[in-house]
């Protein structure tokens, strides 16, 4: 027999850890993503790329990248079993890149640019193919992985309604300057989830250990 999910269960979930690690997710990438988008003027109004290569790049990387992304980080998280891992492996390499994309100077090869980009790019992808499948590697039950769910997508999509405002902001009021607080700001929500999906890999622990879903699951 099928029961209703009651408001108290819904706060059940609205406590879990596992709601909070998986909004985290989609919160760090979509962030990611988001700031992705703002690589196109950034190559035009500070290294002086062509508009034409400028669009050429952001095509490459919204499509192709999408296809092969994607399917990859769903097959790396399959054969290590772990979902949070690959994020993981984002948020670090995402870091990384975003710190040396900053520091690349007006003069960098176009071909550079391009391949930094696209291999950005492939992991944002990788993050956005593997961060629901986060609920499963931590044992969320069938009873509440709808809600669950649920929730970390209205938690973790909150830079559609914040970052392009900031951004732009930035932009209007520091001209090419707002860019740089525009990685800075990158840089620290990837930083937060590299330590969240840590946290979430012993959190992860404590539950194979225990044999069983914590009760707040």
């Amino acid at each position: 027999e099928t029961s209703k999910l009651t408001i108290k269960e819904f706060f059940v979930v609205i406590k879990s850890p596992a709601t909070w690690i998986l909004a985290t997710g989609i919160f760090c990438v979509y962030s990611f993503q988001v700031t992705t988008t703002y690589f196109t003027p950034y190559f035009s109004a500070v290294l002086g790329l062509a508009v034409t290569s400028a669009g050429f790049i952001t095509l490459l990387r919204d499509q192709v990248m999408r296809l092969l992304g994607a399917p990859f980080g769903g097959m790396i998280a399959d054969r290590i079993q772990s979902p949070i891992k690959v994020l993981l492996l984002v948020y670090v390499v995402g870091l990384t890149s975003i710190l040396c994309f900053r520091m690349i100077p007006a003069e960098t090869p176009t071909v550079l640019v391009v391949l930094m980009t696209l291999f950005i790019a492939f992991f944002v992808y990788m993050g956005r193919g593997v961060y629901y499948a986060v609920a499963t590697e931590l044992k969320v039950s069938r009873k509440y992985a709808a809600t669950t769910v649920g929730v970390g997508a209205a938690m973790g999509f909150l830079p559609d309604i914040f970052q392009f405002l900031l951004f732009g902001h930035w932009l209007d009021t520091y001209g090419n300057a707002g860019y740089d607080r525009m990685f800075i700001f990158q840089a620290a929500v990837l930083a937060v989830g590299i330590v969240i999906a840590t946290l979430s890999l012993k959190f992860k622990s404590k539950i194979t250990h225990k044999g069983e879903t914590p009760k707040t699951l």
